[in-house]
């Protein structure tokens, strides 16, 4: 019984060490500098950061963005005056 429970704690951490379930790119840095400074510059970056998450969700686990992605790009892109 005591080696099943340790072969099962060792597969648990192994198999969490695979891929992401949600692709997230540059984001993390993106959004700290655009809260940071509030320009033009590092607003771009964070509208490129949140295309890129976009654009290349299939590399996560689950294949799509991740929760809220679309509402904060949708908020910042009506923010800029853009559509």
């Amino acid at each position: 019984m005591k080696l099943f429970l340790k072969l099962l704690l060792v597969s648990f951490f192994i198999s969490s060490c695979a891929k992401p379930m949600y692709y997230w790119g540059k984001y993390d840095d993106s959004f700290y500098a655009q809260q940071k400074n509030l320009d033009d510059k590092s607003t771009k970056k964070l509208l490129a950061a949140y295309k890129d998450i976009i654009s290349n969700a299939e590399k996560g686990v689950r294949g799509v963005p991740p929760p809220g992605v679309y509402a904060d790009y949708g908020f910042l892109l009506i923010k800029t005056g853009k559509e």
